[in-house]
């Protein structure tokens, strides 16, 4: 029996809308927004990766912290091949503000892949405090010799009051916090999300800006938040994305009106191919944009020899790893929870088959008595596969298997010379008469060792004749 598989725990924050904490590990020597990048090894066919966009800003008022939106967090299965180049650009987060008597710029969007909306200033305090607009943080994104395959969304910047917005379970962002209407997160990549509007759609508070589209310059940019006037608040921007979240609206000091947070951006992955799994969104944790790749490492590189006849064991070895990240981990969540990853492997597709008598169990045990000998190239396939049967990695690894002749078989046979034999003896018979019409004589094989084949073979010619009721006659007289 083989030993268990090794297993390579990937921390998740468990809740309603689970977030995707990275294991922590090796961070790269880059900056964030600096594109770095990964070569994928021999034998890598299908990786995960985790993205996740920036935080957006948040402002503060005296021991009051309104939170900027956390990034989305993409979980996504590529398929690769040999020598891919991986990149990617990662989002920071959204500036953050603090109340002020003076008239205040608002945060700084967030720089990265799209670049979060700026907060809303606040200007006319007439000495009062007032809180500018937190930015909305930046996208991050992950590419593939060149072409951008994933944008995790970067999380609306706050307002005065509340949480703004990031995304959950989609790949849409949330629409923004405090103003009525709100902002718009990113819905499509041909529009961005409207900027939000207080006072139930009255535009006298300071309106937010909409997100960029895509195809905007610059492109998935989020909306700017409203300036506050008289005193009042900025609002938050928008979180970048495929197109970005709408900046919420300003408030007026002196008429009121709703004070709002940025919109999370949109994100997206590409559609799997058959048999990979699907792409995953969630509210990532409140931090800079992360990005990490894991893949099956296969240890096992060659198997040893085997005999026909023989029974034959081997046992491989592949772990799931981060084999990429460029992470600055928050503090984990309290409720953050273990989860166990198994490696499984199987024959690859389109492989030759294993040699005859042989077999591998999911766990990496090939065991067996192989049937004849010979050399045999295969292919095996070691797996992390989801709870739907899917594949979320795979790496696939080539044996060349010797497998000896059995030993010859021997055997013992007697020396034909020390074979005692009975020597023959004749008995004549003599005269004529009885039956016989030849009237001749005739010579009859002895019974006994030597003489049993030829007497039936001349009984067989003999039968029917007259000459055999002589013989018989002459042997009773004999007698």
């Amino acid at each position: 029996m083989g030993r268990p598989p090794r297993r390579f725990v990937v921390r998740a924050v468990v809740g309603a809308a689970a977030s995707f904490a990275l294991a922590a590990g090796t961070t790269l020597p880059v900056s964030a927004g600096s594109p770095a990048g990964y070569t994928v090894p021999d034998g890598v066919e299908v990786m995960e990766v985790v993205v996740r966009g920036a935080r957006g800003g948040n402002t503060a008022f005296g021991d009051f912290v309104a939170l900027g939106g956390g990034g989305c967090a993409v979980l996504a299965s590529l398929e690769v091949a040999s020598g891919d180049a991986v990149s990617w650009i990662l989002g920071t987060p959204g500036g953050d503000t603090n109340s002020s008597t003076a008239a205040s710029p608002g945060g700084v969007g967030g720089a990265g892949a799209r670049p979060g909306g700026t907060g809303g200033a606040t200007a006319d305090t007439f000495d009062r405090s007032a809180k500018p607009g937190a930015g909305g943080g930046g996208a991050s994104s992950l590419s593939v010799n060149g072409s951008e395959l994933i944008v995790a969304a970067g999380g609306g910047g706050a307002g005065q009051n509340g949480t703004s917005a990031a995304c959950s379970n989609s790949p849409q962002g949330e629409n923004g916090f405090g103003s009525v209407p709100t902002a718009g997160g990113g819905k499509t990549p041909d529009a961005g999300g409207i900027g939000g509007l207080g006072n139930a759609g009255s535009a006298t508070p300071p309106p937010g800006s909409a997100g960029n589209s895509a195809s905007d310059s610059p492109p998935g940019k989020g909306g700017d938040g409203g300036n506050g006037n008289f005193g009042g608040p900025g609002g938050g921007g928008g979180g970048g994305g495929i197109s970005g979240g709408g900046g919420g609206a300003g408030q007026n000091g002196q008429f009121g009106g709703g004070n709002g947070s940025g919109a999370g951006g949109l994100s997206g992955a590409p559609e799997p191919g058959a048999g990979v799994s699907a792409p995953r969104y969630a509210g990532a944790p409140a931090g800079p944009g992360e990005v990490a790749g894991l893949a099956v490492v296969i240890d096992t590189t060659e198997l040893p020899d085997g005999k026909a006849g023989t029974p034959f064991s081997a046992f491989l070895n592949a772990d799931f790893e981060v084999v990429f990240e460029q992470v600055i981990l928050d503090p984990l969540s309290a409720d953050a929870a273990p989860t166990q990853v198994s490696v499984t492997w199987s024959l690859a597709e389109g492989s030759a088959p294993l040699p005859d008598g042989l077999s591998i169990d999911p766990a990496g045990s090939i065991t067996g008595t192989p049937i004849g000998g010979g050399t045999t190239e295969f292919t095996l396939a070691a797996s992390v596969i989801d709870d739907f049967d899917n594949t979320r990695a795979r790496s696939v690894v080539t044996f060349t298997l010797d497998i000896a002749q059995a030993d010859p078989t021997t055997t013992t046979t007697a020396d034909p010379t020390t074979t005692s034999t009975s020597e023959a003896t004749t008995t004549t018979a003599t005269g004529g008469g009885g039956g016989s019409s030849s009237g001749g004589s005739g010579t009859l094989p002895a019974t006994g060792a030597a003489g049993v084949a030829p007497l039936v073979a001349a009984g067989a010619m003999l039968v029917g004749s007259g000459t055999a009721a002589a013989l018989l006659a002459r042997r009773r007289r004999a007698s």
